[in-house]
């Protein structure tokens, strides 16, 4: 249970260079984090470093690379796209990212998710699934709102607890827990 996103920044030569992050993919999740930490192009281009992402922290250092910090053997899996056409076409039908993100000219934008019903009896799927147009990250309705509770990444994080506390600890893993020594991974 993950909002997942694609966050992008495009490069001087128009190229556009993306990864997937797992977590948090909402406006007033990855899109605050990317305002308020990932703001200018220098300290943008950073969170590329590394591949795919579990979740953005506030430094890159405090984000979870599934390369760099998962001990996964992946490479660094950035794509690449010829420009930002190509970037924004290429989540047509896909159901499984809600919200893209690109950095571009200085400003974060964000496309979401959008379903149409199919009312074709002749076809198999019952709607279909495309973004909406880009849009500035700070004039998305959910930007400003307040995230009250827990982060999707924090409350897998305590399930995880929550289990080892009532469960013998040496036979529960959860995928996305806690990573209490990331240094052993590397």
């Amino acid at each position: 249970m993950s909002t997942r996103s694609h966050i992008a920044i495009e490069l001087p030569s128009e190229k556009v260079k993306a990864i997937y992050v797992h977590s948090d993919g909402y406006p007033s999740g990855v899109g605050r984090i990317l305002i308020d930490h990932y703001n200018d192009y220098d300290t943008a281009i950073k969170l590329f470093d590394f591949g795919d992402c579990s979740s953005l922290g506030d430094t890159v250092e405090n984000c979870s690379f599934y390369s760099r910090d998962w001990n996964r053997g992946e490479e660094n899996n950035t794509f690449t796209y010829n420009n930002e056409w190509c970037y924004w076409n290429d989540f047509g039908g896909n159901i499984h990212i809600e919200y893209l993100y690109l950095f571009k000219n200085g400003e974060w934008l964000v496309s979401e998710m959008y379903s149409n019903n199919v009312k074709d009896s002749n076809v198999i799927e019952d709607y279909y699934v495309l973004h909406t147009k880009p849009m500035k990250v700070i004039d998305h309705e959910d930007f400003n709102r307040e995230n009250k509770g827990m982060t999707e990444k924090e409350m897998i994080s305590n399930i995880g607890e929550m289990l080892r506390d009532n469960f013998s600890s040496d036979t529960i893993a959860i995928q996305g827990q806690k990573m209490t020594a990331k240094e052993k991974l590397n």
